[in-house]
C-alpha cells in the first residue's frame, strides 16, 4: 500500500489482526465451556499458539500507529513467528491424518 502514511498502514493492520486474535480465542472459550477438547493440556497449547501467532500482529499495528515502541520490523518477525506456528500446525495435522 504505498500511499498509506504509517499510521494509516498501522490502524489497517490493527484492524486485521484483532480481528485474527478475537476470532480464534472466542472458538477457544466456546470450545472450553462446552468441554471438547479432550485433555486441558490441549486447550493450553493451542491457546498459547494462537497468542505466539496473532499478537505480534497486534503490536506491530500500534507500534506503526505510534502507540508502542517498535517499527515495520516487528510485523516481519510476526509473519514469521505466524508462518512457523502454521507449519507446525499443518505437521501436526499431517501426523494425524497418516496414524
Amino acid at each position: 500500500m504505498p500511499h498509506l502514511s504509517s499510521r494509516q498502514l498501522g490502524e489497517a493492520l490493527l484492524a486485521t489482526a484483532t480481528l485474527t486474535w478475537f476470532v480464534p480465542v472466542t472458538i477457544q472459550i466456546r470450545s472450553l465451556l462446552k468441554g471438547t477438547y479432550y485433555r486441558a493440556t490441549h486447550a493450553a497449547f493451542r491457546a498459547v499458539l494462537v497468542q505466539i501467532a496473532t499478537v505480534p500482529g497486534i503490536w506491530s499495528g500500534l507500534a506503526l500507529c505510534g502507540v508502542l515502541p517498535g517499527t515495520i520490523t516487528a510485523f516481519a518477525a510476526g509473519v514469521i513467528i505466524s508462518m512457523l506456528v502454521a507449519m507446525f500446525n499443518a505437521w501436526v495435522l499431517l501426523v494425524e491424518i497418516i496414524r
